[in-house]
């Protein structure tokens, strides 16, 4: 579970179930947390790893190719496909280019381009 704030300036907004009002904090799910997390009237006040993915491209349910965010923390590649196995790559990041590096050099192409 993972805590949402309603932050807007008025109005109640009702989602999976949940209504809220300005100010309020509720517990939800951390599908409909990361769903919220997405809204300018939301914000996540506890556990925001499981509501918010600020890696780029990366999407635990995503269509195609993302990086998965632990991977890239760790200083790995992080490429995922989920047609394949879902399984990050476990390769350093970046091949030798500038900070945060990127993805390999076997993925670049794929999320890049």
């Amino acid at each position: 579970m993972t805590t949402i704030r309603y932050t807007a300036d008025g109005g109640h907004y009702r989602v999976g179930g949940y209504g809220f009002d300005p100010g309020d904090e509720k517990d939800v799910d951390d599908d409909l947390a990361e769903y919220l997390a997405d809204r300018d009237d939301f914000e996540v006040t506890g556990d925001p790893e499981a509501a918010t993915d600020e890696t780029e491209g990366s999407d635990d349910n995503a269509e195609g190719p993302y990086r998965d965010r632990d991977a890239v923390n760790d200083g790995d590649c992080g490429f995922v496909d989920p047609e394949t196995d879902g399984d990050p790559c476990g390769r350093d990041a970046g091949w030798g280019r500038d900070a945060d590096d990127g993805p390999c050099k076997d993925h670049v192409d794929e999320l890049e381009g």
